[in-house]
């Protein structure tokens, strides 16, 4: 098995956390009367956002 460092393996836990929590708010939305379509759409734009974002503080 490979061996992970203490920062990769917290990266990766954030990012099953984020996975995890942006279905769970999918299927609230859905509860809620938000089609998939409109939530597909928002995170097409989020992602892209964060893309575009700077990836440091100081840019």
């Amino acid at each position: 098995m490979k061996q992970y460092d203490a920062y990769t393996l917290d990266l990766l836990n954030a990012l099953a956390w984020h996975v995890f929590n942006v279905g769970m708010l999918a299927d609230l939305l859905n509860a809620f009367g938000v089609s998939e379509d409109d939530i597909d759409a928002f995170l097409k734009e989020y992602e892209q956002g964060m893309k575009e974002a700077p990836s440091s503080p100081e840019a």
